[in-house]
């Protein structure tokens, strides 16, 4: 029996991505009950709304064989089509895209990654009025000052200076370890900062180092690369305590992270191990961001996370229509950091919507598991991910051996636990 049967709307999503696709087609059968259609081209949607016209179309401006403006006007042009209402996504809504969506009276255009709370506004106003059943987020009249604050979160976060610095330095390849002292020294706390971690027992050396040149030395540019850019963002959201989120002990996982992602990147050869570290370093970029500016908020939504036992990202997208990993992902792509790297933090809670080469996903999922398992300091997360299965096939790990995969690794975590003591 047709589900339109009972009134419920037919949605079209045309969109060349598979990872986009995915993404868009779960948070849009999230927040409506709809028959949901996905077509990567426009030619073969079209040929699909001749003979089933949908309620509702969903599409990626520049797709592969016609770009929006065609698509809309061969809709536009045909008397049984024109009137369906068309929402464009677009990571690139240039004004020549908004004026020429304009002329062609698209409903709307929303900026790519779709906001949660955008999206569910321009659905109840479009699909409601006729009835259709719109699955309301719970106890979101609770958080209406959130709605309209998160849209500011990329000016509320910029990147700091001092990660803007050793980023610049990393990534020129004339750049030396002197370059990078010379940044570092002006700095007395982040010079003591970075001295705490080399001097920490994780490293055991049996010597106390002294300065950071003498740091460079033992350890390496690319080491002190990394250490020097966890200490830029330690210092950048200093320590707080809460009930239910302690920004130290938040810091040693997160840390924690970036050293198994590091030590898990040879399974991954593509990756390089400056860009796994990162990945772990700031896979709950989010978080910190979320106590730093919306603190009780935050709180309340910990809080509800710890009484419910349940995982903190979906009891966030319940209360808030948003959780940490994309407003991480928000400030991650606001601070122009690669592609790649922007997505880990995204979606490393769902792992299931990328694809098999998305591999900064998968290792930051995975990282994140293992300093749950091993108790590395603590997220906030009362209900942590189980590995998911598509992660674990992209590394070729059986989920029964884990614990041997862990002991591969060679990481104290005992020590690694202490790095910030």
């Amino acid at each position: 029996m047709s589900p339109n049967m009972y009134n419920v709307p037919r949605v079209m999503l045309i969109e060349k991505s598979s990872l986009s696709m995915r993404q868009l087609s779960q948070l849009i059968t999230e927040l409506l009950d709809c028959e949901l259609s996905a077509y990567d081209n426009a030619r073969d949607a079209l040929i699909s709304i001749s003979q089933k016209p949908p309620d509702l179309i969903v599409t990626e401006w520049d797709l592969p064989d016609l770009r929006g403006d065609e698509l809309i006007q061969a809709l536009r042009s045909h008397r049984d089509l024109k009137a369906i209402p068309i929402i464009i996504c677009t990571s690139n809504p240039r004004e020549e895209i908004r004026r020429r969506a304009g002329e062609l009276s698209v409903t709307d255009l929303l900026p790519k990654p779709v906001n949660r709370i955008l999206l569910q506004e321009r659905l109840n106003a479009l699909l409601n009025r006729s009835g259709n059943p719109i699955r309301e987020e719970p106890e979101t009249k609770t958080f209406n000052d959130f709605r309209s604050q998160i849209q500011d979160i990329r000016t509320l976060a910029p990147l700091p200076t001092s990660v803007k610095n050793i980023l610049e330095i990393t990534n020129d390849p004339s750049s030396s370890a002197r370059n990078l002292a010379e940044v570092v020294k002006v700095d007395q706390s982040l010079t003591s900062k970075i001295l705490q971690i080399v001097n920490s027992a994780y490293y055991g050396f049996y010597r106390e180092i002294g300065n950071i040149d003498h740091a460079v030395v033992i350890l390496g540019f690319n080491e002190i690369t990394n250490i020097t850019l966890a200490a830029c963002i330690i210092q950048t959201y200093r320590n707080g305590h809460g009930e239910y989120f302690d920004r130290e002990r938040f810091w040693v996982h997160t840390l924690g992270a970036a050293y198994i992602a590091r030590s898990l990147k040879p399974y991954i050869p593509e990756l390089i191990s400056k860009d796994a570290f990162v990945i772990g370093l700031l896979h709950d970029l989010g978080k910190v961001v979320l106590d730093q500016h919306y603190k009780e908020i935050f709180h309340r939504v910990l809080k509800a996370a710890h009484e419910q036992n349940r995982p903190l990202h979906e009891v966030s997208r319940e209360l808030l229509g948003i959780d940490h990993a994309e407003i991480g992902g928000l400030v991650a792509d606001s601070w122009n950091l690669p592609i790649p790297l922007v997505n880990a933090i995204r979606h490393h809670h769902n792992p299931d919507l990328a694809n098999r080469q998305d591999y900064g996903i998968h290792l930051a999922h995975l990282a994140n598991y293992f300093a749950h398992r091993q108790h590395i300091g603590a997220s906030g997360n009362p209900v942590p991910d189980a590995p998911h299965p598509e992660t674990l096939k992209v590394f070729g790990f059986d989920a029964k051996d884990l614990d041997s995969v862990w002991n591969s690794l060679n990481i104290n975590s005992q020590a690694l636990s202490k790095i910030l003591l």
